[in-house]
């Protein structure tokens, strides 16, 4: 009986890891100041909460830089530490030594220690008129998902603003993962932030209001792609904690790990009770 109802832990845990409408605790950092927040500060909200939940800050823009700073990159890694970029240079204040970082770079900030390295330098990597680091996924400790404010070259390859391409930290290497030109109605969009799930989804918001086949989206939201059906999957609405005209210019979150979901489901402790 224990096995049989561990197995169903199993399959109730690698059935929420699959489905697009499992609940994800999103970071993020918004476009300009609102009551309460600056645009420079991470907010947390988790997106299936109540319409009228506030999103709570987490950094402030005040701990983080010298001056008035977006944020228009950012990445939670599972040690709770943050891989981010700024929209222009800016130089950080923090408790460890202070760091000043150009918008194609990738800094990691540690909010336990309030302390900040280089994470990638990217300084003239790239070339282009675009060439601001907008949107980041850590793949691995070494691969990175990228976007950038607008069209940018390195050797022969050529990505748009709408593209998302990899860097490779080991090897210095680019190489264009999804070629997102033409999937929008209106023929153009600018991807501003990236996720990509477990599954292979990619959840992503863009600078203006969008469609895709006919599902439409606005600068505020958070919406779930299929690169291969092509389709979007879901939209997460951040309305809620984003009053007025604002709209997202970064966001992470933190997607739950099988190991989590199985602790969860009881499959641990099925074990546990047999095991005794």
């Amino acid at each position: 009986m224990n096995r049989f109802l561990s197995l169903m832990a199993l399959g109730v845990a690698l059935g929420a890891l699959a489905s697009p409408s499992f609940a994800l605790d999103m970071y993020w950092s918004n476009n300009a100041d609102f009551t309460g927040a600056d645009n420079g500060d991470i907010l947390f909200w988790d997106p299936d909460a109540p319409v009228n939940t506030t999103a709570q800050v987490v950094v402030t823009e005040g701990a983080l830089f010298t001056g008035n700073e977006h944020i228009d990159a950012l990445h939670k890694l599972p040690d709770g530490t943050f891989v981010m970029s700024t929209s222009g240079g800016a130089t950080l204040d923090l408790a460890g030594p202070n760091l000043t970082v150009q918008d194609e770079d990738l800094f990691l900030y540690d909010p336990a220690t309030d302390t900040a390295s280089i994470y990638a330098d990217m300084s003239g990597l790239l070339s282009g008129g675009g060439v601001d680091i907008d949107a980041v996924h850590v793949i691995d400790d070494n691969l990175l998902l990228l976007s950038s404010t607008g069209t940018v070259s390195v050797g022969a390859l050529t990505f748009q603003d709408e593209d998302l391409f990899t860097y490779d930290r080991t090897t210095g290497s680019f190489a264009l993962a999804f070629d997102l030109t033409g999937i929008w109605d209106d023929g153009d969009a600018d991807v501003v932030a990236v996720y990509q799930r477990g599954n292979g989804n990619l959840l992503l918001s863009t600078l203006a209001d969008e469609a895709i086949n006919g599902v439409a989206f606005r600068d505020d939201h958070v919406f779930e792609y299929n690169p291969a059906s092509g389709q979007v999957v879901r939209l997460l609405t951040t309305v809620a904690p984003l009053p007025g005209a604002q709209d997202i210019r970064a966001f992470t979150l933190s997607e739950p790990t099988l190991a989590g979901l199985l602790a969860a489901a009881g499959l641990f402790a099925f074990g546990r009770r047999r095991r005794a």
